[in-house]
Formats: structure tokens, C-alpha cells, sequence
């Protein structure tokens, strides 16, 4: 559960994603055992949480089993995907860098937890396929809009992958503000420090009133204007609690 990205352009953006039979990596069900270590890695994790850092949780929401939800977070630190896992109670599929789910030292370990992996300078096309797989078995899928990480916590304007998955599928998004875990495991460090981490939940956001242009310019457009959005929502949780 390291950085994820937040799945870039379509191969067309005025294509809607559609299910695909190819097998994609991160997207076969994890078995019982895959749950059962997974579980262990997982309270450990929040162990840790709330030994070391010390986290808040505000607003934290209710993720009804079978109900398929997107988690769309600022991305600030290689740690967020952990603590933001950490303090919910259902699995997360996060979506992450090629360039970093590749690295032999940890690929066995992104493997093992299901990552969806991303190409950083490609078209993403069966990625979002991958998540929507996912969205369609009702489980939980988690994307950093911006694409990867801000080193000065300021946010990038995000990718519209979020987009496109939001009005595809329909799925409420809820939006996260991560707070502090820049400063409890910055970029480039090697080892964590004990600085206090937020997390901070908002209202889910639903795009059902929002019509689909399934082509060209007004696709794209309407995909920022969605993926924009969220992202405001974002800023505004952080805004609020910082």
C-alpha cells in the first residue's frame, strides 16, 4: 500500500469504461488466507497508528459491506495509503505508479495486497477497467487524483481518471483530507518520526444528476469539471481542520 496515482487519461476520452474479461494485476479476489494476512497487516498498521502517531480520526465514515465506495484522498507521503487503510475497517484497493509497484525489493508485497497499478506515461485504459471490476464486485477502491505526491503539501491539479470512474459507475465518492504524514514520513526519508497524523473525512459525493457526454471535447471537459470537484472538496476539509 504505497503511493497510487490517480489514473490518468483514458486510451479515448470519449469512450466510457467498460468491463473487460482480461485479467488485470490487482484484480483477481483475494482468497482467505490473502484476507487473513491481510487483516494482521492492517491492525498492526493502526497499532501503530495510535501508538506512534498518535492519529485522529474525524468524521469516519460507515462502509456498508457489499456497497462498492471510492476513496479519493491527498496524497503528501508514501505513508498515506497505509494510514488511510489503517483507520477503515473495509479492504481497500489502492491504485499506484507503475514506477514504484515495479521495484523488485516490494513488488511481491504490492502484489500480495492487491495494487492496481498505473502507468505513469501511458494510456490507463485497462487500469480503470481493473477498478471498475473491483467497484462492480461492491468493494472499496482508493485513488490519489493528483497522480502521485506533493512535496510542499500543496495540491496539483488532479488527473480526470476519478473522473471518468465517478460517472461511470456511479459510485459515491468520499473525499479525505491527510494531514501530518509529511511530517511523520516525508519524501526521501528512511525511517518514520513520531509526529501526529489527522485524517479527516467528508459526506460522500454522488454525480447521479450528471448527465454523461460520451464524446470528445465535452467529455474531457466534463470529466475535469467532476474530477475538479472532488478535489475542491478536498481542499475544503483540509482548509477546515489545518
Amino acid at each position: 500500500m504505497s503511493s497510487s496515482t490517480g489514473a490518468q487519461n483514458e486510451a479515448r476520452p470519449d469512450d466510457r469504461i467498460v468491463t473487460s474479461p482480461r485479467s488485470q494485476e490487482g484484480v483477481a479476489p483475494p482468497g482467505p488466507v490473502n484476507s487473513f494476512f491481510y487483516t494482521l497487516v492492517r491492525l498492526s498498521g493502526l497499532a501503530l497508528l495510535r501508538t506512534i502517531f498518535r492519529v485522529r480520526i474525524v468524521n469516519r465514515p460507515k462502509l456498508e459491506e457489499g456497497k462498492p465506495w471510492l476513496i479519493a484522498a491527498n496524497h503528501i507521503s508514501y505513508m498515506d495509503p497505509i494510514a488511510l487503510q489503517g483507520v477503515l475497517h473495509r479492504r481497500v484497493f489502492f491504485m499506484m505508479t507503475d514506477r514504484i509497484y515495479r521495484q523488485a525489493a516490494v513488488h511481491w508485497f504490492f502484489k500480495f495486497v492487491r495494487v492496481i497499478p498505473v502507468r505513469e506515461s501511458a494510456i490507463n485504459r485497462q487500469s480503470l477497467i481493473g477498478a471498475r471490476t473491483i467497484l462492480d464486485r461492491g468493494q472499496v477502491v482508493g485513488i490519489f487524483p493528483e497522480g502521485g505526491l506533493s512535496r510542499d503539501g500543496v495540491s496539483r491539479r488532479a488527473r480526470p481518471g476519478i473522473g471518468a470512474l465517478a460517472l461511470d459507475t456511479r459510485v459515491p465518492i468520499i473525499p479525505v483530507a491527510i494531514q501530518g504524514t509529511d511530517r511523520a514520513f516525508p519524501p526521501g526519508a528512511w525511517f518514520p518520526r513520531p509526529r501526529r497524523i489527522r485524517i479527516v473525512f467528508g459526506e460522500p459525493i454522488t454525480f447521479d444528476e450528471v448527465p454523461v457526454d460520451s464524446h470528445g471535447r465535452d467529455r474531457r471537459h466534463q470529466l475535469q469539471q467532476v474530477t475538479d470537484r472532488i478535489m475542491s472538496e478536498i481542499e475544503l476539509l483540509k482548509a477546515q481542520h489545518a
